[in-house]
């Protein structure tokens, strides 16, 4: 494991196994292959990968933490699309003012000014990787039904649902990756537990394999 941390940043623990490069600070990535900086707000917990409630670790092929820009459609609920839109805004205003940051460190041209600009230029990577994120999941959006799935008598995107998992009460909302948040109750719908609920009425309990093992989960309440 590579493990590079910028000024100002702790040393992280127990990173989970298969990663080969750590970049921690504005931003956290872990990949297998090339390294990648994915934004703090965007990274999804261990712990949410563990019980299932992320698409993190589910994968076979590789182990990263983020989004993968492909060609299919997004699912985001107004809200989401809303909340991306204002990033989206915020991202170009700092990438202005970045451009600023290091135009001044070349203007004055000293040792300390160097690091201002190796930190700047940092600061930039980050921020048009994340524009390019945030613009092409807006471009692939496509809005949840919500009020149908209020009305749906079956888990489908969109649909809060209450579960009883290993005898603990959960409740979840199933909405598309990019808006999964598993500690405020969102889950995503390609998540092991999200995708095993999808299709499923009150009363149906299933069996969904996570990394910590086996769960088993049963449907109480559709909202």
């Amino acid at each position: 494991m590579e493990a590079t941390f910028p000024r100002g940043t702790q040393r992280f623990a127990r990173f989970p196994p298969g990663a080969v490069r750590v970049v921690v600070g504005h931003a956290v990535g872990l990949s297998i292959g090339l390294p990648r900086m994915v934004p703090r707000r965007y990274t999804q917990s261990v712990t949410g990968a563990l019980l299932g409630l992320s698409p993190f670790l589910s994968s076979g092929r590789r182990c990263q933490l983020g989004y993968d820009m492909t060609d299919k459609p997004v699912p985001l609920t107004h809200e989401g699309k809303t909340k991306f839109e204002h990033e989206l805004e915020e991202l170009r205003a700092r990438r202005r003012e970045v451009a600023e940051m290091i135009h001044n460190a070349q203007e004055q041209g000293t040792s300390q000014n160097d690091a201002e600009y190796d930190d700047a230029k940092m600061e930039q990577g980050r921020v048009e990787g994340r524009i390019l994120e945030v613009e092409d999941i807006l471009r692939r959006a496509r809005i949840i039904d919500e009020t149908g799935a209020h009305q749906s008598g079956r888990v489908i995107l969109g649909s809060g649902v209450q579960v009883d998992q290993d005898g603990k009460l959960y409740h979840y909302r199933i909405v598309g990756a990019p808006e999964a948040d598993p500690v405020n109750g969102k889950i995503s719908n390609e998540s092991p537990v999200g995708a095993a609920l999808l299709g499923k009425a009150v009363g149906d309990s299933v069996e969904v394999n996570v990394p910590r093992g086996v769960i088993k989960v049963k449907v109480l309440k559709i909202d």
